[in-house]
């Protein structure tokens, strides 16, 4: 019997010893596994550490390449802003001297006119200067002529004398009439009647009935009677 038993115990025991190495054979595989796992991930790890930090290196060249373009940009901004403000100030300071320089010569223009002008009123008061001393140099002339005639006929001075009738002019009308001789044609008062006539007359008194500005006035057609039609011996016909 206490064989038997010692049987049992003996098969308990290798029973037991079989389960424990069969269960550490299951954990030998399991922490393999597990060892395994954990290398995968650290490895997996390890790659997404690598790829963030490829990731941030490019990140930041490209940032900085960014960077160095707008630095750039600005400082070709900065270049052409002060282009601009060199080509503005120079264009003011150009206009600034064509405007100087065009108030000097207008300024020139008018004291030139302004000197002409007064050597203009200058001259014209010589003129008229020396117009009235030659009225005044006639006069006196005259009055040497009249006063050296009356004192070569011996005749007292007598002005009024001049404007009395003689014995010719105080001759009766038919008297006058009897002894001149018979005119045909018109009067004065016939001939401004034409309005040919009085044009003429008018242009005439301003100094105008010669030239192209008469020519073509006088070449208007005016509302005449026949009686006052041109004729090749009038002498208002408008061959001007």
């Amino acid at each position: 019997m206490n064989d038997s038993l010692q049987e049992e115990a003996r098969a308990r025991e290798a029973a037991a010893n079989k389960l424990h190495q069969e269960l550490e054979a299951k954990r030998a595989v399991y922490d393999e596994k597990v060892a395994a796992e954990l290398e995968k991930q650290k490895e997996i790890q390890a790659e997404a550490e690598r790829v963030e930090a490829e990731m941030r290196a490019k990140r930041n060249e490209e940032f900085q390449e960014r960077l160095e373009r707008f630095r750039e940009y600005e400082a070709a901004k900065k270049v052409l802003q002060e282009e601009e403000e060199r080509m503005k100030k120079q264009q003011e300071e150009e206009e600034a001297r064509n405007r100087a320089e065009r108030m000097l010569v207008n300024g020139g223009r008018v004291k030139y006119r302004q000197q002409e002008t007064k050597e203009r009123m200058e001259e014209r008061k010589r003129q008229e200067e020396s117009l009235n001393e030659l009225k005044r140099q006639k006069a006196l002339a005259l009055e040497r002529f009249f006063a050296s005639v009356d004192e070569k006929i011996g005749v007292e001075s007598d002005p009024s004398r001049i404007l009395q009738g003689t014995v010719s002019s105080e001759q009766r009308p038919a008297e006058t009439a009897n002894t001149s001789p018979s005119l045909h044609g018109y009067t004065d008062d016939q001939v401004m009647k034409d309005p040919r006539a009085r044009l003429f007359h008018a242009l005439l008194e301003v100094g105008l009935h010669q030239g192209p500005y008469a020519r073509e006035v006088m070449s208007r057609g005016y509302r005449v009677s026949p009686a006052q039609q041109t004729s090749d011996t009038n002498p208002f016909r408008g061959d001007f």
